[in-house]
């Protein structure tokens, strides 16, 4: 007979082991895979088993799902070298990885994967929050207009994230219109104040 209590607890010590690796808090981690604290602690003791839409979302943050569920690396099977590119590889942030997977399928000739989608503030709530930033530093232009707005990115994305819209990583288009990109570009070729 299987005991899956057992299987339960093994589980819920690799996924703390996970979730360390990751350098994350339980409060994080549970965020992530869309459940409470009090969930997440719950799992990695092995006390609730886990759904799989919570270990797929997890799956984003680099976690390694072969691991939780087996206790065996997915990259066991690697020699050392490729086991070392791919622990280097899991320690980057996410744009760092999409570069070095472009630069290294540039190098073998082969087809790079399509990105997967990031979320964005949608371009009319990104225009509004600009059009807000630029009516509330009217005197800024030049390089003081680049360097406040540069500052001010963290919360005018914050002011537009209230519509979220998916987009491929590597979209060229922002859907801004060209009004409110020509106010950006006016202002900051102008000479900016000096003091």
């Amino acid at each position: 007979m299987i005991d899956y209590s057992s299987n339960l607890v093994e589980v819920g010590a690799r996924l703390k082991q996970e979730r360390e690796r990751q350098g994350m808090s339980q409060t994080d981690f549970g965020q992530i895979g869309g459940v409470k604290r009090g969930s997440q602690l719950e799992y990695e003791s092995g006390k609730r088993p886990f759904d799989i839409q919570y270990l797929l979302s997890l799956i984003r943050t680099g976690v390694d799902p072969h691991f939780i569920l087996t206790g065996r690396r997915a990259s066991d099977g690697l020699t050392e070298d490729q086991s070392s590119i791919v622990s280097a590889f899991d320690a980057l942030p996410p744009v760092n990885q999409r570069a070095l997977l472009q630069l290294a399928c540039s190098l073998a000739d082969i087809p790079v994967p399509a990105a997967p989608p990031i979320s964005l503030p949608s371009a009319a709530a990104l225009e509004d929050a600009l059009n807000g930033f630029l009516q509330a530093s009217p005197g800024l232009s030049g390089d003081e207009l680049v360097h406040e707005l540069a500052t001010s990115l963290p919360t005018i994305l914050r002011a537009a994230a209230d519509e979220i819209d998916e987009v491929p990583l590597d979209r060229s288009d922002t859907g801004l219109s060209r009004q409110v990109i020509e106010n950006v570009d006016h202002r900051a070729a102008r000479p900016g104040r000096r003091s």
